[in-house]
């Protein structure tokens, strides 16, 4: 997920769910029901249902100055400026057998992603 590009962190508003506004710095695209989430520091959490059922949920902070906290492993990675490395816990086995430990060897264009520790 990058965020440079955009105010906001857009989270399938087409099912009916709030966009979250990460900065005051382009009002005119900012409506009465987004979530200033630069204005409520604090832990996040994202769960994703696939078929009903609890598949995904990823964690993440966001500081005092309004920014999300970075966890340090973009930088230790050379992911490039303003990257922030979100980890996603996979949940059940609603999508069959995978690798727990791909990301010791695969997980950035089939480099390991040092730091990383799995959630």
């Amino acid at each position: 997920m990058q965020l440079q590009q955009t105010p906001f962190l857009n989270l399938f508003p087409e099912d009916g769910v709030r966009e979250a506004l990460r900065s005051d710095k382009e009002p005119e695209f900012a409506n009465r029901n987004d979530f200033p989430l630069y204005k409520n520091p604090g832990e996040y959490e994202i769960k994703i249902l696939q078929n009903g059922k609890l598949a995904r949920t990823a964690k993440f902070t966001v500081g005092p100055n309004g920014q999300l906290v970075d966890t340090g492993i973009g930088p230790q990675n050379n992911l490039g400026t303003g990257r922030i490395v979100v980890p996603v816990q996979i949940i059940g086995d609603q999508d069959g057998k995978w690798d727990r430990n791909a990301y010791k060897t695969d997980a950035f264009f089939g480099n390991p992603l040092a730091g990383f520790i799995a959630p």
